[in-house]
């Protein structure tokens, strides 16, 4: 009666309360309505027959009703499944690869009739169909075997378990995974309440050595040297012949040693001018098994030649720079500095931008602002080389834009030469230097600028007119009473007379030409325009340089000749002055004495000292560099990276970021005044090369942040596209343009998937580096490139000599099993009970059909009447 009962208790409907509700309701109306209907009914029957008829009719409508409500039975019963998991990999050897199926074989003949399955991996599973797994051909490697992904095959596994039963998963492996992590797969197969076992297989022990990886830049510029690194993954100690090639050239071919682990090997060579260049290694080695995996090959793109545009104040002293730079396959183009371009877009084209020492003092505000635009915002490189020009950046009251840029702070130095200074002043004495004091004003400021300097300098005073005369001869300052004696002769003079430039400079000229001082300066002050003209007279002025002098200029009031006075003062390399405060012409000339006594250069016989090597001085013997003679002082900044020092430290190259570009400053000339022993050193050419492609903005990520990884031979590539001021760029039709390790093309779809964000997939079937270029076909990035690379490796599958048996014990452990069951044990019995749910509606419909035809025989009469 228990049995009975608790049966009872099993049973349930599958409909709903409210359902169940309308059923009952709609049984019982229809039973009364039968119940009162047959005893009107027609049919000439007895009375038993009658009752039977009801009886059988009522039967049938229950039945139906239990039928459409899903009767069903659940009992709690201890149900097993098992899934089979064997690897399959190259590492497992043939005797335990047939140890593992007659393993499996002889659990399934303990297992009856549970529920079993077969899955076989390497890198991917395959799961055999009960039909396959009764025939022992079927049970054969994967036909990939290169690659264990044990997490994979658990993880494949959760979907193919049967509901409602104790699951049980029996790992046959040696645990060397070269992907996925199988205590993630463990963990998570615990959450799907699968039992996680293990049989530990012994791993082959084949010699093996094999080429891990190939890495090459991106992408290249033609006549760049380009470093090839090969990673050789082996399991035991050997020596091996290492063949790289770079462009179809052998640039490595020599035996190396290799130990058991990861071994890292470079060759490096300059790549030529076509389009793409293959790179690959091999491996010869003796004894090693697997040769198959001993080559890999990578794809280098090459751009064109670098572009750079060469601004000089000295363009044929600077052409053997010119020339060594061409000599490095790099495109230049030489002008001036006068011709440096006011508009940013002219620099766009070029990829370096070189500065050769040029007159800061003549450069322009939108000269400067077209060179900031092009480094900060258009991402390009500058290449400032110093000398006596450069000095000018050095003085306090210089606040030329351009200097954010430079990596180093120029800054002036107190002279410490032995030999004074000779300062010659030419002052205009003119009719109209009498008007509001100027000529007074000018006396005193040359009286003033003859106390300021020291008594070993020399000094000489010209006044002039239409004429010029000595009004203090060129002599030695010396000591209070010459001062005093020179200040009485200047008031002796007067003014009169026209203004003619030219022939007072020319006085000054001849004397100071033969003047053995260091420092050789003129200060001419004029109120009016010259006689004489720079047309006539300029050639005077430009060969002051040669001879070492300066002449700086001050033009009094708004009737001289600015322009004219302004010209003098370029062209001689001094200052230019302007003022209509005429009491402010002391101040002026006091200015000049001081600067004169301070210099933004330092000649002396110094060895340049390497601080860093780095990739600026990258296949340079820095060390063998030849001495130099003079430099411009500077301070360094903070974030720049210094590579050369000069005397007590001081940058001499250094170079830093700046925007998106950058900018390298190397403090001294390039072969002229200082470092005229560089241009024979037989290292200068490459040198100069270096600091150019060394300051090449990146090719890979202007405006492009490329990021790829590569599972089931499949490469995903994700890639965010910026503008130059750190805006998402949305809304690009990008082009993603693939070079396999051989050379083949392809090129994949990318589609926008956030703000900036566009993604990709596409095939890498074979093993080696992959290069990426992704570039718009249309819209607001139209110049713009962006190059990267992916990696498909081969899997480490030889390496490990032994099983991971640590893994595979942490991994039972969390999977609530055990490590090396015996065949019989997978069987063992479940300690959880599942409901399982019998249905029964298909009886009560049988049973409702078997009462139904009961009901129409009673009504044929075939009981009798």
């Amino acid at each position: 009666m228990g049995d009975w009962l608790n049966y009872l208790r099993g049973l349930s409907l599958g409909v709903s309360t409210g359902t169940t509700i309308l059923l009952v309701l709609g049984l019982a109306g229809a039973i009364a309505s039968l119940a009162f209907f047959s005893r009107r009914s027609r049919l000439m029957l007895q009375q038993w027959l009658r009752i039977l008829l009801v009886a059988s009719t009522g039967v049938s409508l229950l039945l139906g009703v239990l039928a459409y409500a899903q009767l069903s039975h659940t009992k709690k019963e201890k149900q097993l499944a098992v899934m089979f998991l064997a690897d399959g990999s190259a590492s497992i050897p043939d005797g335990e690869w047939d140890r593992a199926r007659d393993w499996i074989r002889q659990a399934e003949q303990s297992g009856g009739d549970t529920w079993t399955r077969r899955l076989i991996f390497a890198g991917d599973p395959r799961l055999l169909s009960p039909e396959q797994a009764k025939n022992d051909d079927a049970f054969r490697r994967p036909d990939d075997p290169y690659g264990t992904n044990i997490a994979r095959a658990l993880q494949h596994s959760f979907d193919l378990f049967p509901e409602n039963c104790t699951r049980r998963a029996i790992l046959l492996t040696d645990g060397n995974q070269t992907e996925g992590d199988l205590l993630t797969a463990a963990t998570q197969a615990a959450a799907h309440g699968i039992e996680l076992d293990a049989v530990v297989l012994d791993t082959r022990t084949d010699r093996d050595l094999y080429v891990e990886s190939i890495s090459v830049p991106a992408a290249a510029r033609p006549g760049e040297r380009v470093k090839v690194g090969v990673a050789v993954v082996t399991n035991y100690a050997t020596a091996a012949k290492l063949t790289i090639i770079l462009g179809g050239k052998t640039i490595l071919n020599q035996t190396v040693n290799v130990e058991p682990g990861r071994n890292n090997f470079s060759a490096e060579a300059a790549v030529g001018e076509q389009a793409a260049a293959t790179a690959s290694a091999r491996l010869d080695a003796p004894d090693d098994l697997h040769p198959e995996n001993n080559a890999m090959s990578a794809s280098l793109r090459i751009a064109a030649r670098p572009k750079v545009a060469f601004f000089s104040s000295r363009l044929d002293a600077d052409l053997p720079l010119v020339e060594a730079l061409d000599g490095s396959r790099i495109q230049v183009q030489p002008a001036s500095s006068e011709q440096l371009p006011s508009q940013p877009g002219a620099l766009y084209p070029y990829d370096v931008v070189v500065l050769a020492d040029p007159n800061y003092q003549t450069m322009t505000a939108a000269q400067q602002g077209a060179l900031l635009q092009y480094v900060k915002e258009g991402g390009g490189g500058v290449l400032v080389i110093g000398g006596e020009n450069t000095g000018e950046l050095g003085k306090k009251d210089n606040r030329a834009p351009i200097k954010k840029m430079m990596p180093v702070e120029f800054k002036e130095k107190k002279k410490t030469e032995p030999n004074p200074v000779t300062l010659v002043l030419v002052i205009d004495k003119s009719a109209s230097m009498a008007r509001q004091r100027k000529f007074s004003m000018a006396v005193q400021a040359a009286n003033e600028t003859i106390n300021e300097l020291d008594e070993r300098s020399r000094i000489g005073v010209i006044l002039f007119d239409d004429y010029p005369r000595w009004a203090i001869p060129l002599q030695k300052v010396g000591k209070e009473d010459n001062k005093k004696k020179m200040e009485e002769e200047l008031k002796t003079y007067g003014v009169d007379g026209g203004t003619s430039i030219y022939p007072a400079i020319s006085e000054a000229y001849k004397l100071l030409k033969d003047d053995t001082a260091k420092v050789k300066h003129i200060i001419l002050l004029s109120d009016g325009i010259s006689l004489t003209t720079f047309q006539q007279w300029g050639h005077l002025v430009e060969w002051m340089g040669s001879k070492k002098i300066t002449i700086s200029s001050v033009a009094l009031g708004s009737e001289s000749d600015q322009e004219h006075l302004k010209k003098i003062a370029s062209v001689g390399k001094g200052r230019y002055y302007y003022t209509e405060d005429f009491s402010q012409i002391p101040r002026i000339f006091l200015e000049e004495a001081k600067q004169i006594t301070k210099t933004g250069t330092v000649e002396k016989k110094f060895k340049p000292a390497v601080l860093k090597k780095g990739d600026l001085l990258e296949g340079i013997d820095a060390a063998a560099l030849p001495e130099l003679t003079g430099y411009n002082p500077a301070a360094t900044k903070p974030t720049s990276e210094v590579y050369l020092t000069a005397d007590r430290e001081e940058p001499l190259l250094a170079r830093w970021r700046y925007g998106l570009g950058r900018v390298t400053a190397l403090a001294t000339d390039t072969g002229g005044k200082w470092a005229a022993d560089w241009r024979t050193w037989p290292g200068y050419g490459n040198l100069m090369a270096r600091l150019v492609r060394g300051t090449l903005a990146d090719m890979a990520l202007r405006n492009y942040r490329i990021e790829a990884v590569t599972a089931d031979r499949q490469a995903a590539t994700r890639i965010d596209v910026t503008d130059q001021f750190g805006n998402f760029v949305n809304d690009l039709d990008l082009a993603l343009k693939i070079t396999g390790p051989d050379g083949t093309p392809q090129e994949a779809t990318l589609k926008q998937t956030q703000p900036g964000g566009y993604e990709g997939r596409f095939p890498v079937p074979e093993y080696g580096a992959y290069s990426l270029l992704v570039e718009p076909r249309g819209g607001g990035l139209q110049r713009s490139q962006g190059v990267g690379q992916v990696n498909l490796a081969p899997p480490p599958e030889f390496v490990a000599v032994q099983p991971d048996r640590a893994l595979l014990t942490r991994a039972v452990a969390i999977g609530g099993g055990k490590l090396n069951p015996a065949p019989a044990e997978v069987f063992a019995a479940p300690e959880v009970e599942y409901p399982r749910r019998e249905p029964l509606w298909q009886y009560m419909l049988y049973a409702a059909l078997a009462s139904m035809l009961l009901s129409l025989l009673i009504r044929r009469g075939l009981f009798g009447g």
